[in-house]
């Protein structure tokens, strides 16, 4: 289940946001993917379908389809998750899991309201439907307000399971998760992950447990970090690709730029030869959707940043004779 001393910090980061939580309440993971894959593996069969977020984060669809399920696609606009459609699909499919990204939703960076998050608690109450929120991206708020927590009051944990994770918010090289859910549930997952692992490794446990208890110590530094290279990247997109739709979010850490005709593909493939690594918006849909879109992460380095959006400004440029193309360009540059 994971050591102590990290299931308790984790329950009372739970507690300091309002939410009531207990030790038994809570499941160390190998990060929030693995939280996933358990909970996939432990509720989800061949045929069954489980309900996802249009777009979403592609290892979500890809561990889905690994356990023979089917992911339904609900779009998310300007504002979110549609909730009627979201509440329309839940009672047509009868989906095994509900997997969702309330805050600063990956690619998109969208996030839930107040409103929405009660409306969808009650949706899983009411149709008994276990839905998941994936909150790995909630304390990296960069403008207004954090989040207030998916699970709410915390009186609907048998059918809302909430997943962290410490990869997002200290670093993404530090491989530890977990999840809130009832104990009930608790207890038969970690009965059931043996067949994948006995439990995560102890030092990063520990790691994290330290991390967790120093969080108002480290966090606003991060912020601070994340939101003058967002801030930076939208100035370079707004400069040199004008064309493009990028809004801005309050949080987490992508943009999700609209380049207003469907070449995201070959966008991609045309910026890794001029040395940046991107991921095509299809990557992030259930059907081949979202060639308009490109997901551009602002997590380098300033001077990276700088390289990696010429570019892809170059890239543009032999896909739109319109456009500048950059006077330079590096080697490798990773965006």
């Amino acid at each position: 289940m994971g050591v102590d001393v990290l299931r308790e910090a984790v329950a009372r980061r739970y507690r300091e946001r309002g939410v009531p939580t207990t030790r038994d309440q809570i499941l160390v993971t190998g990060g929030a993917q693995s939280a996933l894959h358990l909970l996939l593996d432990a509720l989800v069969g061949p045929g069954d379908r489980v309900v996802v977020e249009h777009p979403t984060y592609p290892h979500a669809i890809t561990a889905i389809r690994a356990v023979g399920a089917r992911p339904v696609p609900v779009p998310v606009g300007p504002d979110g998750t549609d909730l009627d459609l979201l509440e329309s699909t839940i009672r047509q499919v009868s989906p095994r899991l509900v997997y969702l990204i309330p805050d600063y939703q990956n690619p998109t960076g969208t996030s839930l309201s107040d409103a929405g998050r009660a409306r969808i608690r009650e949706m899983a109450v009411r149709h008994r439907t276990v839905i998941i929120g994936d909150e790995a991206l909630s304390d990296l708020t960069l403008d207004g307000a954090a989040p207030t927590p998916f699970a709410g009051g915390g009186t609907e944990s048998g059918v809302v399971v909430s997943v962290g994770s410490a990869s997002k918010a200290f670093w993404g090289g530090l491989r530890v998760g977990w999840m809130r859910a009832h104990p009930d549930l608790i207890t038969r997952l970690s009965l059931t992950r043996a067949h994948v692992d006995l439990g995560t490794a102890v030092l990063e446990q520990l790691v994290t447990a330290h991390l967790l208890d120093r969080h108002d110590e480290i966090l606003p530094e991060r912020r601070s970090m994340l939101r003058e290279r967002r801030d930076q990247v939208l100035a370079l997109l707004a400069d040199q690709l004008p064309e493009w739709t990028v809004p801005r979010p309050a949080g987490g850490l992508f943009l999700w730029a609209d380049l207003g005709v469907p070449v995201s593909s070959a966008l991609t493939a045309l910026a890794l030869r001029h040395g940046a690594r991107l991921i095509p918006g299809p990557a992030f849909g259930v059907d081949g959707s979202f060639e308009r879109f490109l997901r551009v992460p602002f997590t380098e380095t300033p001077e990276v940043l700088t390289r990696g959006i010429r570019a892809v400004s170059a890239s543009w440029s032999v896909l739109d004779p319109t456009a500048t193309p950059a006077t330079a360009y590096p080697t490798r540059a990773f965006v």
